[in-house]
């Protein structure tokens, strides 16, 4: 049988108040955990259990939920009115990321698994709606933080397109997806990943402060400028490299952002896995098997807690602060 359990959120002392800080995290849905409360879901996909699980692994933004825990966990002892947002659900799988025509990937047979396909789109509309309630919620000087991971380096296959179910409105006269090109797809995907080992030069984190076409030609601030000014100043104080909006841009046929997140009272940020993991680039590097630097958590959840607490004018001198002495 179907259940729902798409998502987690939480208010420390806030249910249903205006929100000082609303913490999102879309993109962090544990594979072992969510097939451990679906089982419903055991064999149902395309790919093999062990290939969709490494697919979801490895494209999933791993460390995102203690991030977003950690900074809530701060604001609130802080006084501030603050909720969390956890979706539960793989992003290999459902991309809360994406409008819905994009979001459900085709893991399954969607022609005949018809259950299957009105349990996720449900899950997005629900999903979207609790979300946007949450926005809805922030004051005016209400922050928002919605906080993604991203591999160390790119892959020949990222220009690769992804495939996707078709809409209803594309249905008639469009080839349907068949498990083999999937497979093919999945598998050319995760071999292009496990070569993350290979990466000399890694990414920075990236403040997602722009729209872009598929040009890539910037033409419209969607972050609150405030709050990329600040978390660029704290960025320079601890010497932790980045960029704005050099990863990728936000493509209006792709992304469903400019009504539902708001950016204009926030910003996305895109931090690097390996600023968060005990293994280092190298031979033995490894996607897949990444273990959590409890320290690194504290210290950038502290991070995103600092660049709403200054956004806000709470704290405005913190040279002198290690990250950790909030």
């Amino acid at each position: 049988m179907l259940t729902q359990p798409y998502l987690l959120t939480y208010s420390p002392g806030a249910e249903n108040k205006p929100l000082d800080a609303f913490v999102y995290a879309p993109h962090g849905g544990d594979f072992d955990r969510f097939m451990e409360m679906n089982p419903y879901f055991k064999d149902k996909f395309w790919l093999e259990s062990d290939m969709l699980r490494e697919i979801c692994v490895m494209e999933g933004d791993q460390f995102t939920p203690g991030l977003a825990y950690k900074a809530t966990g701060v604001l609130a002892a802080m006084g501030l009115d603050v909720a969390v947002m956890e979706v539960l659900v793989p992003r290999e799988i459902l991309d809360m990321n994406r409008v819905l025509e994009d979001a459900i990937k085709p893991t399954f047979d969607y022609e005949r698994q018809v259950d299957i396909r009105k349990w996720f789109e449900l899950g997005y509309e629900q999903m979207a709606k609790i979300r946007d309630d949450h926005i809805d919620r922030l004051k005016p000087t209400g922050k928002l933080l919605d906080v993604h991971t991203m591999r160390p380096g790119p892959t020949p296959i990222d220009l690769k397109p992804s495939p996707r179910i078709p809409s209803l409105s594309e249905r008639a006269g469009v080839e349907v997806i068949q498990p083999g090109p999937i497979e093919t797809f999945y598998v050319e995907r995760i071999e292009a990943l496990k070569k993350q080992n290979e990466i000399t030069t890694p990414r920075s984190h990236c403040l997602v402060a722009h729209y872009g076409d598929e040009t890539r030609s910037v033409f419209d601030m969607v972050a609150d400028p405030l709050v990329v000014t600040t978390m660029e100043r704290l960025f320079k104080i601890y010497n932790i490299p980045y960029n704005e909006s050099e990863v990728y841009y936000f493509l209006d046929h792709m992304v469903g952002h400019k009504k539902p997140y708001r950016y204009e009272q926030g910003i996305l940020v895109d931090f690097v896995k390996t600023a968060f993991c005990n293994e280092t680039l190298g031979d033995d590097f490894d996607l897949l098997n990444l273990t959590t630097n409890p320290q690194a958590i504290e210290e950038y959840g502290i991070l995103l807690a600092r660049t709403v607490l200054m956004s806000q004018k709470k704290m405005v001198d913190l040279e002198g602060f290690k990250l950790f002495e909030i």
